[in-house]
């Protein structure tokens, strides 16, 4: 990718229009500041509101069922520290970022270790590297469960960029990471990529796209 950003549709589901989206290949200490301020003051009402209705921190507080809920309302991300994660990612080589912006506004992020520090696990790549997705979020306006969504096709788009990534580091499009619960779904039915359950050293399920199943997306997307 020699360009330092490029365009990609989103459809605004207020519209029922489709508008361009311009997905930058860095993410920059302003777009962090700006993000942190728009996103966080929702994320931030929806798990208070869900913390009063679970009694969060009193005896009868059920540490599971809070957790199911939040994965229900896709707000299991909403303690992400992003200036944390951006202060981290760009101080260290190996690492690549992208934001996606529309309507002057930050609609997605993500973070991804192309270092080849990651191997696949599937069974005709093993030990071959991989683009490691650190993470991948979507604005919470674009969260069905929690507000009016505004646009969809924010994950499509950054699971694209992970797998062009791959392809310019010369892992041919293989990706790979660890899903929250709330996630789970999209990466197994949306993008197609092989379920390996849960990893016990991070306790979530790890997902991996494979060289063909790159291909395909591909093919569909353009």
């Amino acid at each position: 990718m020699s360009e330092e950003s490029s365009l990609y549709p989103l459809l605004n589901l207020h519209t029922g229009e489709p508008e361009d989206a311009r997905l930058h290949y860095t993410v920059s200490e302003q777009r962090i500041s700006d993000l942190e301020s728009s996103w966080k003051p929702i994320l931030e009402k929806h798990m208070t509101n869900l913390k009063e209705r679970h009694g969060y921190g009193s005896e009868q507080f059920d540490k599971q069922k809070f957790f199911d809920e939040a994965g229900e309302l896709m707000i299991q991300d909403a303690h992400w520290n992003w200036s944390k994660k951006y202060d981290y990612y760009s101080s260290h080589l190996g690492y690549s970022s992208c934001c996606l912006v529309c309507d002057d506004k930050i609609q997605g992020i993500g973070f991804f270790d192309h270092s080849e520090n990651f191997k696949s696990k599937i069974k005709n790549s093993k030990s071959m590297g991989i683009v490691y997705v650190e993470c991948i979020a979507t604005a919470p306006w674009n969260r069905n469960k929690i507000e009016r969504q505004q646009y969809a096709g924010v994950g499509e788009v950054l699971i694209t960029y992970a797998i062009e990534v791959s392809l310019d580091e010369g892992m041919n499009g293989r990706i790979g990471l660890h899903s929250l619960p709330q996630a789970e779904k999209f990466y197994r039915e949306k993008c197609n990529m092989e379920d390996f359950g849960i990893d016990a050293d991070k306790n979530m399920k790890y997902f991996e796209m494979s060289e063909e199943k790159a291909a395909e997306w591909l093919s569909k997307i353009q």
